[in-house]
This record gives C-alpha cells, structure tokens and sequence, in this order.
C-alpha cells in the first residue's frame, strides 16, 4: 500500500509546489479547497483510528488469552499510529500554507517586475 500511497502523495505535492509558482492565482483559488479535504481526510483517519480503538478495548475481555498477541496483530494492521496521523497532518498544513505564501511572493513579483520597454 505505501509503494502506491507514496508516489501519488509526492505527486500531488510537486503539483501543488508547481501550481504556486507557475500560476499563483489558481494555486490560491484552490488553496480553500485543498485545506478543507485535507481536513475532512484528518477527521476520517481520527475517527477511524478511535472507532478501532474503542471497538477493541470493549471487546478485550473477551478474547482468549492465547489469542490476544494475533488480536492485537490484527488491530495494528487496520489501525494507522495516532501520532503519524497527526504529524501527517501538521506537515500538510504546513506545506499549503508555505505553497501559499509562495504563490504570493511570486505574483507580488510578477507585478512589481518592470515591463523592460523603456
């Protein structure tokens, strides 16, 4: 899964990284956009990361003792690291926000640049 997951994300941040420099205008029109999915993602990874935790400490007591090293290989399976998750999360907030102050550095600059016709 990460040998897929990691090309795509690296993808979409060289594309983002080019979108805030070659055409700073549409990087900003969908900087809004970017930020909510970005969030909504966070939110769903939260919630599936609590929902498995919670389901599998109502049912620890339940599973036999000889079973709880293969249940708990289970859950880590399907389960993502609370603090990946959030350091995900920081380093997305942290590259839009970048992207974003360097889409207006560069059309700042476009516009004070001089025209060279004089």
């Amino acid at each position: 899964m990460l040998t897929l997951l990691a090309p795509l994300i690296l993808a979409a941040i060289i594309g983002l990284a080019y979108l805030a420099v070659k055409h700073p205008n549409v990087y900003e029109k969908l900087f809004g956009k970017v930020y909510a999915i970005s969030a909504m993602v966070f939110l769903c990874l939260m919630v599936w990361t609590g929902a498995v935790t919670t389901a599998i400490s109502a049912v620890q007591s339940f599973i036999p003792a000889d079973k709880q090293t293969a249940a708990k290989a289970a859950v880590d399976a399907i389960t993502l690291p609370l603090h990946w998750v959030l350091l995900a999360q920081l380093a997305t907030m942290a590259l839009l926000f970048f992207l974003s102050w360097l889409a207006h550095q560069v059309a700042h600059d476009g516009q004070s640049k001089p025209t060279g016709d004089a």
